[in-house]
């Protein structure tokens, strides 16, 4: 009772803070990684290898909550007060395992068994988490049952019903059983079933980045964000994400690469829409436009965003410095130190680095001895045609960008006295013509199905331009634009 009653004034302290949440995971983290490399294998000690143990301690930890709130049933304020010392559980396998070797030894190295799904034998001890054979030692077993453990024993704490209890329980076996094995497995079973070129990468850069994506998910699913407004911002990201895949056509890649280095420039896209909706607060409620996110998220997802590109850097990738640029001019566009958002010049810059990056992080994911003259050009139009039809997107916010004292292309004519619809028909008169070229050269080319099918988008956004409704009008510019990309992608590839 002496026991539980010092367990639950631990946890009934403040709420956790993201900043802090953040903090302690990069610390645990750290110090597991160096652990190991210093008591055992010397040739952990590689920076990106440590690093790679963080994103396990975050999404390990936030699952964790996710599973007290939802398989618990326990309030937001019980959840959002488990100690952030639990954390601290991670650092000890290494110690544990030294003091019963009774001393260092060469022949430790900490991992799981990432096979499962390829034919071979079943270790015994697949299902106890104790596999000495297969780099699962005496002391990870411990800690991992100590999680599982305390975590339905918090649960109970919290006066959880006996049922519950036995469900976190459950939930918490399946969660290390899903990240230590399923996943792994799923990951090394979809490199060895292709012939793709990895470029001398493997899961040690892989798992990392799909535990922080889950991380990301989890917080989402713990905020109880709507999806029905993520699906809405999705038109907002796609374009980024066609003008990434025309890039990577360039330099082709692993499947499994290709997707993880698309899936972290979404969820920089999407950080930077955080950001974006946290501080032009002032702007849509003058719309009447909800608040989705707070200033933790911002922390939140900035930093998550900031470690996966410090990691990556460490682990010499080019294209994290293209994605780098991507994350520093969005915080330059939203945060109001500088405040980018609503200044014509700023926005038409920063909308064409954004575009441009995203494509040379397709096209130079690694450093490359000679870049081609066409991926130069193809850089070139990208930034143009991004800097252009950045001047679109101001057209759905006219009177609040106005009320608000801030500038854009539909302002500046308004207030010289011109007619808004005279600009709005210049506008979409050079960006049409600009949809004109790709269809027109590739005729020239003889590639006619393409080309047709570029025409008939090119001719849906002049259509949307001038026949939509103000209210839906950008929405639909948006998917004419990702269906031209979208046609574009496939030019590239070669279907069409």
């Amino acid at each position: 009772m002496k026991i539980q009653k010092s367990l639950l004034s631990i946890s009934s302290g403040k709420k956790i803070q993201i900043p802090t949440l953040m903090l302690f995971c990069i610390f645990t983290g750290v110090i597991r990684g160096t652990l190991e490399g210093l008591l055992f294998d010397n040739n952990a000690l590689g920076t990106a290898l440590i690093l790679s143990y963080v994103p396990f301690y975050t999404m390990m930890f936030l699952a964790i909550l996710l599973i007290l709130k939802y398989a618990g049933g326990l309030t937001e304020a019980s959840v959002y007060r488990v100690p952030l010392a639990a954390l601290f559980l991670g650092i000890f396998p290494p110690i544990i395992d030294l003091i019963l070797r009774g001393g260092t030894s060469q022949d430790i190295r900490y991992g799981y068994y990432l096979e499962l799904f390829l034919p071979q034998k079943i270790p015994s001890g697949l299902y106890f988490y104790y596999m000495p054979e297969y780099r699962l030692p005496l002391g990870e077993t411990i800690i991992v049952w100590a999680t599982i453990s305390l975590t339905a024993f918090y649960a109970r704490m919290r006066r959880a019903a006996w049922g519950r209890v036995v469900f976190v329980f459950a939930c918490a076996y399946l969660l290390f059983f899903a990240h230590s094995y399923l996943i792994p497995s799923m990951l090394r079973l979809w490199i060895s079933n292709s012939d793709q070129n990895l470029y001398n990468n493997d899961l040690n850069l892989i798992i990392p980045l799909m535990q922080l994506f889950f991380s990301l998910i989890i917080y989402l699913l713990l905020r109880k964000i709507s999806i029905i407004y993520l699906l809405k911002r999705l038109p907002h990201i796609a374009p980024f994400l066609l003008v990434y895949g025309i890039g990577a056509t360039n330099h082709p890649l692993h499947s499994i690469l290709l997707a993880t280095f698309a899936t972290l420039l979404f969820f920089i896209f999407f950080t930077m829409i955080v950001q974006n909706d946290f501080f032009d607060f002032e702007e849509d409620s003058k719309q009447n436009r909800k608040r989705y996110f707070q200033r933790e998220d911002v922390a939140f997802f900035t930093s998550m965003m900031v470690f996966s590109l410090v990691f990556l850097l460490a682990g010499g990738f080019t294209l994290s410095l293209f994605l780098s640029i991507i994350l520093i001019c969005g915080v330059l566009y939203s945060f109001p130190f500088y405040r980018g958002k609503g200044k014509i010049f700023p926005t038409m810059k920063f909308e064409g680095i954004w575009g441009s990056m995203s494509f040379l992080a397709g096209a130079i994911p690694f450093s490359s001895s000679k870049i081609q003259s066409k991926v130069l050009l193809q850089f070139l139009i990208v930034f143009l045609g991004w800097s252009l039809f950045a001047l679109l997107k101001d057209v759905k916010d006219i009177r609040a960008d106005y009320q608000a004292g801030q500038n854009s292309f539909y302002i500046a004519f308004y207030r010289k006295k011109k007619k808004l619809k005279n600009a709005h028909r210049l506008l979409i008169v050079i960006c049409t013509l600009g949809l004109l070229l790709a269809p027109i050269f590739y005729i020239i080319q003889g590639r006619v199905f393409g080309s047709v099918l570029l025409l008939f988008f090119a001719s849906s956004f002049a259509g949307i331009a001038f026949c939509v409704k103000l209210r839906f009008k950008f929405q639909g510019l948006l998917i004419a634009i990702n269906g031209y990309l979208f046609m574009l992608l496939l030019i590239a590839l070669k279907i069409l």
